[in-house]
C-alpha cells in the first residue's frame, strides 16, 4: 500500500557564522561553523516547528607552504666570487598565521659544483621585493616573522662560489622552508596546536615543508667596456682643444673579451644632446665603417628617443687568457 506524507515538511536551516574571505586553504581557522535542523510540521491544523541540537565545529589549521625560486633562470657568476645572490619567495598557503624554520644545503649530487658555506640568508624587511644592503634582516635561525595565510614574502640566499669551476658549469643551492608547528605526512594532525592552541593543525599536501632549488652558472668570460673622449678641433683656430661650439670631439671605446666567447655582442653610444654626429667618421680597430649596417660592422640608429646612436655588431668575439680580445671604436661629434 502506497503512503503519502502530507502533514509532515521537514527543512534544514543553517545557523551561525562562516567565514567571509577565502583565503588559499579556504576558511580561517578558528572559525566556528554552526548548525541546526529544523521540523516544520501539522497537527490537527496547528503549525508546529522544533529545532534541533545545534552542533558546532571551530576549522583546524591547515599546515601548508610553497616556495619557489625568483630568478627566472641560472645566475651567472664568476669563479671565486664572494655573496653570490639568489632570490626566493616564501608563500604561506595554509589558513592560518604560521612561522617557518629555513635551512640551506648545497650538497646536491647532480651539479658540477658545491657553493662554499657558511651562507647566508636574508628577508625582505621592507618589502620592496629588492636586497638592500644595510636595510634588509639577516636570518638568524628564528628571527623570520609569521606569514599570515596567503602571505609571502622574498628571501635572498648568499653563497661564496669556490675557485675551481670550469666555465658553464653549474652549482645548486637549495633551500627549505618547514613549517614551525610541524611537518609530516598529509593528514598529520597536532593536537590543541592551531589558532592559539585551541584547534588541531593538520598537515596538508605540501607535507609543511617546500624547498626549491637556486643555480648558479659559471661564465669565466669577462667583458669590459671603457670611453674617452677628447677635442680634435675647436672649430676656430683649427687647433684648439676646448669645448666650444663648432668644436669636433672624437670618442674612443674600448671593449676587452678575456676567457672564452661572449656571443653576440654589440656597441651602443647615443649622440650626446647638443651635438650632431659627423657622418661616417665611425672606425674598428682603426678601418672605416659606413653607417649603413647593409655594408659593415657599423650603424647609425635612430632610437625611440630624440637623438641618433651608433651601433657596431661585432657578433661572437672569442677572447682567450688575459689580455683578451680587445676591439676599438672611434666616432666624431660637433657641439652645435
Amino acid at each position: 500500500m502506497k503512503k503519502t506524507l502530507n502533514l509532515i515538511m521537514l527543512t534544514c536551516l543553517v545557523v551561525g557564522t562562516t567565514a567571509s574571505l577565502a583565503e588559499a586553504a579556504g576558511t580561517i581557522a578558528g572559525t566556528p561553523i554552526s548548525n541546526t535542523a529544523t521540523v516544520n510540521y501539522n497537527v490537527d491544523g496547528i503549525d508546529l516547528e522544533k529545532d534541533s541540537d545545534t552542533v558546532t565545529f571551530n576549522v583546524a589549521e591547515l599546515l601548508d607552504v610553497t616556495l619557489v625560486s625568483r630568478d627566472g633562470s641560472n645566475v651567472p657568476v664568476k669563479p671565486g666570487e664572494s655573496k653570490a645572490m639568489l632570490t626566493y619567495e616564501l608563500t604561506n598557503t595554509g589558513n592560518y598565521q604560521e612561522g617557518f624554520t629555513l635551512t640551506v644545503d648545497n650538497t646536491d649530487t647532480t651539479d658540477d659544483f658545491d657553493p662554499e658555506t657558511p651562507t647566508t640568508i636574508y628577508f625582505d624587511a621592507n618589502d620592496n621585493d629588492t636586497y638592500d644592503d644595510g636595510t634588509d634582516t639577516l636570518y638568524d635561525g628564528s628571527n623570520l616573522p609569521a606569514l599570515a595565510a596567503d602571505e609571502s614574502i622574498h628571501l635572498f640566499v648568499f653563497n661564496d662560489i669556490p675557485d675551481t669551476p670550469a666555465d658553464t658549469e653549474l652549482g645548486i643551492s637549495n633551500l627549505q622552508a618547514d613549517a614551525q608547528t610541524g611537518t609530516g605526512p598529509e593528514g598529520t594532525a597536532y593536537a590543541n596546536a592551531g589558532y592559539n592552541g585551541s584547534v588541531v593543525a593538520v598537515v596538508g599536501t605540501s607535507g609543511a615543508s617546500a624547498n626549491a632549488d637556486g643555480t648558479y652558472q659559471v661564465s669565466r668570460v669577462d667583458v669590459t667596456i671603457d670611453k674617452t673622449g677628447v677635442v680634435i678641433e675647436d672649430g676656430l683656430t683649427g687647433t684648439g682643444t676646448e669645448p666650444v661650439p663648432g668644436a669636433t670631439i672624437e670618442y674612443t671605446i674600448t671593449v676587452e673579451v678575456v676567457g672564452g666567447t661572449a656571443a653576440g655582442l654589440v656597441i651602443t653610444d647615443p649622440i650626446p644632446a647638443a651635438t650632431t654626429y659627423v657622418a661616417d667618421s665611425m672606425e674598428l680597430n682603426g678601418s672605416p665603417l659606413t653607417d649603413d649596417p647593409s655594408d659593415d660592422e657599423g650603424t647609425l640608429a635612430e632610437p625611440t628617443t630624440d637623438n641618433f646612436e651608433i651601433q657596431v655588431d661585432l657578433g661572437d668575439v672569442v677572447g682567450g687568457a688575459a689580455p683578451g680580445t680587445t676591439n676599438t671604436i672611434t666616432f666624431e661629434v660637433t657641439i652645435k
